[in-house]
């Protein structure tokens, strides 16, 4: 009997750990230095803020970020430190020299999928945070998507799977209101982000979760969301996919280009 309570606590506990965590994937959301910027030193340390807490396996380093000088010197040290969501590495160059710096990283999100993404950065005198994008104050931008399985380009999609979107972005109330519409019948989780995390500039460091409701709401579903990220997806949309997650693809079933 006690054996019989030991095992179902351990299902009960490891129940508990995974779910609802199964389908946290994540994506970069944000850097430190920033993706594609230029800043006028080299940091102490490099960081990196994903859209989900990532996963630790006791002192395995499954995640991992290094970052290379414009020698092909790799500058960061062996301990990849891990809070949550946010990852973290030291710099330690044998000298600090102007030019472009790669950043490279490798981690795994609490469901386990591993996601692997780059960019540059520059140290130099003309300091800038990249693409400046000028965020209107009104006016509306209404966005289209049409996610399949062949979508998906990293892992193999839902074959006869289909999805559809649309995406109407309000400057004036910074909000993006969403109906989706899809064949899949068991989604898990709704995604706007960066097609791509292979060499990233701050506009791909954008993530917005989409609520699943928005699959049997009659009306549209609206987030409040910042100006920076509607007025960098408007002005962008091909750089952004529509990614729909059902417990048989946890790694996406279906995905899909945005397009005016």
């Amino acid at each position: 009997m006690i054996k019989k309570l030991v095992i179902a606590s351990a299902a009960l506990l490891l129940g508990l750990v995974v779910s609802p965590l199964a389908q946290a994937h994540t994506v970069l959301v944000s850097s430190d230095p920033g993706a594609g910027s230029t800043v006028k030193q080299l940091p102490e340390q490099v960081t990196l803020t994903f859209a989900g807490s990532l996963l630790t396996l006791g002192s395995k380093a499954i995640n991992t970020v290094e970052v290379v000088d414009p020698m092909g010197q790799t500058i960061t040290s062996a301990n990849n430190v891990v809070h949550g969501n946010v990852l973290t590495n030291v710099l330690s160059p044998s000298m600090v020299m102007s030019g472009s710096y790669k950043v490279i990283f490798r981690v795994a999100a609490q469901d386990g999928h591993v996601l692997n993404g780059s960019f540059n950065f520059a140290v130099g005198s003309g300091a800038s945070n990249g693409v400046h994008i000028a965020i209107p104050k009104s006016g509306t931008v209404t966005l289209y998507a049409h996610a399949t399985g062949q979508g998906v380009m990293d892992s193999k999609g839902a074959p006869s799977g289909d999805a559809s979107g649309t995406f109407l972005i309000d400057f004036s109330k910074q909000t993006i209101c969403f109906s989706v519409k899809t064949n899949l019948n068991d989604v898990s989780a709704i995604h706007l982000h960066a097609a791509s995390q292979m060499n990233m500039t701050m506009s791909d460091e954008i993530f917005l979760p989409l609520d699943i409701a928005a699959l049997t709401s009659t009306q549209p579903i609206c987030h409040k969301e910042t100006g920076s990220a509607l007025a960098t997806v408007a002005k962008f949309p091909s750089h952004y996919v529509l990614m729909l997650h059902t417990k048989k693809y946890p790694d996406g079933a279906v995905a899909g280009f945005l397009h005016k």
